[in-house]
């Protein structure tokens, strides 16, 4: 009987369809009601270049009075008969759910700071009880404020979609959750059991090395905001049921909120009325450190490929790039490029992109030089991310403990050894995505030079240990030691359709021969952004079904994508 009725969900997901979802979507800040005569130009700048925006979000912070949240959200309405001569899609995002800790909603980007209109019993509490500014997702105050919102925010600005803000997850700056006696006695009941919370939170955080109770609380907040996830489709479906809705995850290693997001999915899926889409985000907030940028995509491919698991409940998976908080030099358009082009070869659909901001006082050809590239990068973009509809990131993933969520520390699946492995042209993927291999994080150490920098001969010991492991399956391998970080996609047969590389060095990557295993063509191109395809001659390589390209040169911190004809 359960297998009929997760058929039937399915079904009605796939019969909802994904039409409208756009590709590109640039978030605003308020800065646009502050001046809005500016925003104008800024929307006749994305007119001027085709493809450099599908679709808007008009934010707002929720969780103050109804009231005085209407007339803010009535300052956005005298752009979108403008936003629809310029074929853009105007869609929302609701800047504060739960909350990011700070004493009132609205505050940032703001003139004025608006005083939240809950009680204290709405608040959650923190490991010793005492009160937090993130709110308690199981608060009948916030549940029914989240339900006249979401309907508010429908019948005021009818936006194509709406998005839940990223806080929306248990504590926001550290591992921590809601301790509040309504959800203390929630978990009790769920459990069967009697636990103080005293008692809950020495088994969470005290030293025993392994602890059920740990999984039962993941569980249990997945659940907590599923209500939240309920209350935001009820809204929706009483002002505007054809409203897409989606939410932005946490990183996809960190699990304190759930094993997964599916739980508040589904909610908001309204029980496969309806797909929904995912913004995977968190990390990654300036260029001063580009190899931050590789933690980051292991997350958000975690995030894509269990998505693919949901029988059909996600629509799209956008990757949002984080650069609210910025000044000139916060991070570049080309920076802003090269990580689009990376998230999407992660196995992403879609791009959120933040860029501009009233506020922060950026000058009009700041935003001109982004729309101009981005339409210019535009196609090859979408090259990279149409593989991704029947493909995995391909490679060799860590075998994580099956009892990892029982486990003390921080509620976290990341390990450096997956980092350091993926900077030296060893792809890397997640358990989720099918890999060719397994390895325990813990051992790799033990038998090669990892973490620690590799030499020439131990790198190529290890590749050769894979390959004898794998059967020779590893996607694709590449010639010589060089600090490059490999993408590639395959299907369920094991086929390679694609590799973006990404040069990690500061210097050009020069006379890189680059392996393919089971390639889905005998024909193989290059592709590089702004730049014409380049044929390469392909040759037999040791394995059966090998073949042996060479690629051209490829400039420090750039990329560019080998695709099968």
């Amino acid at each position: 009987m359960k297998s009929l009725v997760f058929a039937a969900f399915a079904l009605a997901l796939a019969q909802a369809g994904a039409d409208g979802w756009p590709f590109i979507t640039i978030r605003e800040t308020l800065g646009p009601t502050l001046n809005p005569e500016k925003f104008e130009e800024v929307i006749a700048i994305n007119a001027k270049y085709p493809g450099s925006c599908d679709e808007y979000w008009f934010c707002h912070c929720g969780g103050y009075d109804l009231a005085d949240a209407k007339k803010d959200l009535e300052k956005w309405l005298r752009f979108v008969p403008l936003c629809e001569k310029a074929g853009i899609q105007v869609g929302f995002q609701q800047g504060v759910t739960l909350g990011h800790g700070d004493p009132h909603a609205g505050g940032e980007d703001s003139t004025t700071a608006k005083p939240y209109p809950y009680s204290d019993d709405a608040w959650a509490k923190t490991r010793d009880g005492s009160k937090t500014y993130t709110l308690c997702p199981r608060s009948p105050e916030v549940l029914e404020y989240q339900e006249k919102y979401t309907a508010l925010v429908c019948e005021t600005l009818n936006p194509s979609s709406i998005w839940l803000d990223d806080d929306l997850r248990m504590g926001c700056y550290k591992v921590d959750t809601c301790f509040c006696p309504r959800c203390i006695a929630a978990f009790n009941e769920m459990t069967g059991a009697e636990h103080t919370r005293e008692e809950i939170v020495e088994r969470l955080y005290g030293g025993a090395p392994s602890d059920p109770l740990r999984r039962q609380w993941v569980d249990f907040n997945a659940s907590q905001l599923a209500l939240f996830g309920a209350a935001t489709r009820r809204g929706a479906d009483a002002a505007n049921a054809g409203c897409r809705l989606a939410l932005q995850t946490v990183s996809a290693n960190d699990f304190i909120t759930g094993w997964d997001y599916r739980p508040v999915l589904e909610a908001l899926s309204g029980g496969g009325r309806r797909q929904v889409g995912v913004r995977a985000g968190c990390g990654f907030y300036g260029e001063e450190h580009p190899r931050e940028m590789l933690e980051k995509m292991l997350a958000v491919t975690r995030e894509c490929e269990r998505c693919k698991t949901y029988g059909g409940l996600v629509a799209q998976v956008s990757y949002e790039e984080e650069n609210y908080y910025r000044e000139v030099l916060h991070k570049s358009v080309g920076a802003v490029m090269i990580e689009s082009a990376v998230a999407l070869a992660s196995g992403c659909d879609a791009l959120t992109l933040y860029w501009w901001d009233y506020s922060r006082d950026e000058p009009l050809s700041y935003y001109e030089e982004f729309a101009s590239e981005l339409s210019r990068w535009r196609p090859y973009l979408e090259r990279v991310a149409k593989v991704n509809k029947f493909t995995h990131l391909g490679g060799i993933a860590n075998d994580l403990p099956d009892d990892l969520a029982e486990r003390g520390g921080n509620f976290t699946r990341y390990s450096p050894v997956d980092f350091n492995l993926s900077t030296v042209g060893i792809p890397v993927t997640v358990e989720e995505a099918k890999p060719v291999w397994m390895y325990r994080a813990e051992e790799v150490p033990l038998k090669f030079a990892f973490p620690s920098y590799p030499t020439t001969a131990e790198l190529e010991s290890f590749r050769d240990f894979i390959d004898r492991e794998s059967g020779g399956r590893v996607p694709v391998r590449i010639g010589k030691t060089h600090m490059m970080r490999l993408f590639p996609r395959t299907d369920d047969e094991d086929r390679l359709h694609a590799v973006t590389c990404w040069n990690l060095s500061m210097g050009p990557a020069r006379k890189i021969t680059v392996r393919l295993r089971n390639p889905a063509s005998a024909k193989w191109v290059w592709a590089r952004p702004c730049e014409d395809d380049v044929a390469l001659e392909a040759v037999p390589g040791e394995l059966a079904g090998e073949l042996v390209v060479e690629l051209p040169e490829l400039p420090g911190y750039a990329v560019g994508t080998l695709f099968a004809e």
